[in-house]
């Protein structure tokens, strides 16, 4: 019995890495984050899940994807591995659906506010997006701060309607702020 157990379990184990590594190879270029540390650190066994996968390559055949958009609660630091001994909840998400039926992605990324996933991650999500996907949005508790200096990532308050043209005294970029 023992013997049967340690196959079985050795034999799982060889299945779950041969899918991470495959999966590895799917991992977009690394990206930095608003405080400059690059993202995508692939540093575990689990690769996959903490590294942010290029949108919509989970996919199996036709299938939808569950892209999950977010900030530290979701995923939390930039690695979203647990390091600091924190987990967002997204890294856990894919346990809970059958992976044959409809893939999860976690393209949460700790410390971003609407604004900064906004501008800085969200075109790359939406590009995998597809008809028939599902995507949650977990935001909104660091839209607080500076609208145009130091980490700048504040959000305006209102429903929508308003916007507020910013320049950021730092770099000079400018940049729409929206509601």
């Amino acid at each position: 019995m023992k013997n049967k157990l340690f196959q079985y379990t050795c034999g799982l184990i060889i299945i779950v890495c041969s899918l991470q590594l495959q999966a590895q190879n799917k991992v977009s270029a690394p990206m930095a984050d608003v405080n400059q540390v690059v993202d995508n650190t692939l540093d575990s066994l689990n690769k996959a899940r903490t590294s942010r996968p290029e949108a919509g390559s989970s996919r199996k055949g036709n299938n939808p994807v569950l892209f999950l958009v977010g900030n530290s609660t979701m995923r939390t630091g930039t690695l979203g591995n647990g390091n600091n001994g924190q987990w967002g909840w997204g890294y856990f998400a894919g346990d809970y659906f059958d992976s044959n039926r409809i893939t999860v992605e976690n393209h949460a990324l700790g410390g971003t506010s609407s604004r900064t996933f906004y501008n800085r991650l969200w075109p790359d999500v939406i590009k995998g997006v597809r008809p028939g996907d599902w995507v949650i949005i977990e935001l909104g508790h660091n839209d607080n701060g500076p609208y145009d200096s130091g980490r700048a990532r504040a959000s305006i308050p209102g429903i929508g309607k308003d916007t507020l043209n910013v320049t950021i005294k730092e770099t000079g970029v400018k940049e729409t702020v929206y509601t």
